[in-house]
């Protein structure tokens, strides 16, 4: 356990340079190493876009040792997280990749950046050509709540979404933003209506 901790302190000198490296261990079968690693990554100042995406997908991934590391450092980390990174999450919801997209939201909603360039990116990304893009942009709105009001118009829109899944998002998002999302009255009178049961 000693050697475990001099070598996170190690990583987190030597800075992003060891990103990659940690990376890779994330991928091994030593739980405790990957507990390590995330813990390593955690302090790695400044803090990188990569790192945000490789803690936020240890949050949501099914390994219950980077789990519960990610879980354990993720409110220390969240806080360094600078203007730059957020910006370069907001420009991802925009990429080619669908799972870059994906991961970029769901790290969006961890943050909950209130950022004008943030809001208007995932608000953008409610229209995606990918239903699991926007309903993570719809879930990444719902996290930040009434600071995320400027994206109101835009969720009312969502609310004519072709998936049930994705109105029901949106419908949680607008009661997320509260009393700010009153513009939205009107799409969700209509959502009351929705012939989906499950909406």
């Amino acid at each position: 356990p000693q050697v475990r901790e001099k070598a996170v302190e190690a990583f987190r000198s030597i800075g992003p340079q060891a990103v990659p490296s940690l990376a890779g261990v994330l991928k091994g079968a030593d739980p405790q190493a990957r507990q390590a690693a995330i813990r390593s990554l955690s302090g790695i100042i400044p803090v990188q876009k990569d790192v945000v995406l490789i803690i936020v997908e240890a949050l949501h991934g099914a390994d219950p040792a980077a789990q519960q590391a990610a879980a354990a450092t993720w409110s220390g980390l969240k806080a360094k997280i600078g203007r730059d990174v957020i910006l370069a999450l907001a420009d991802d919801l925009k990429h080619d990749k669908v799972d870059v997209r994906r991961k970029a939201a769901e790290a969006l909603a961890k943050i909950r950046s209130v950022e004008k360039e943030s809001l208007q990116a995932l608000a953008a990304a409610l229209k995606d050509s990918q239903a699991v893009v926007r309903q993570k942009a719809a879930d990444a709105l719902g996290a930040i709540g009434p600071e995320a009001a400027d994206a109101v118009p835009a969720l009312a829109q969502a609310l004519k979404d072709t998936e049930a899944g994705m109105r029901m998002k949106v419908a949680d998002a607008l009661g997320s933003i509260g009393a700010k999302a009153h513009d939205a009255v009107p799409a969700l009178e209509q959502a009351l209506k929705d012939a989906e049961a499950g909406v």
